[in-house]
């Protein structure tokens, strides 16, 4: 029969949780998600990470600095929520936050809803950016 020593069974079980945790990361960094259609955007996507085109067709700042985007395709529609601080790192990074009605935008983040509305929050900057 095999059998391993107590000190073995550590070190390979130590071995396995650093290689699993490893293949987790490098797969959480190295996905990348796939362009989703306006359309097919619901709300079966809720948690899941999208990125998506479309042009916007409303905009509004608040007083503390968040500005709220309404993309639309075709007849679809979906809201982009950018929270001030999200908008200052923009800013620190020399990133356009000059969106107008009628500009074409890509946008990458994660499907939520607020008030029954679908939302697609973005996680990084780079997540947000004015298509030519």
């Amino acid at each position: 029969m095999f059998s391993l020593s107590r000190n073995k069974l550590i070190l390979l079980s130590a071995v396995a949780s650093v290689l699993g945790v490893g293949i987790i990361y490098l797969v959480g960094v190295f996905s990348q998600p796939t362009e989703t259609n306006l359309e097919d955007i619901s709300s079966d996507l809720v948690g899941k990470t999208v990125s998506t085109t479309g042009y916007i067709m409303y905009k509004s700042i608040t007083p503390t600095g968040h500005i709220f985007l309404t993309i639309s395709q075709n007849k679809a529609k979906i809201e982009v929520p950018l929270f001030s601080n999200f908008v200052q790192k923009m800013k620190d990074e020399g990133k356009s936050t000059n969106f107008k009605v009628g500009q074409k935008i890509f946008v990458e983040g994660v499907v939520d809803e607020y008030k029954g509305q679908l939302q697609i929050v973005p996680r990084k900057t780079s997540d947000v950016r004015i298509l030519k």
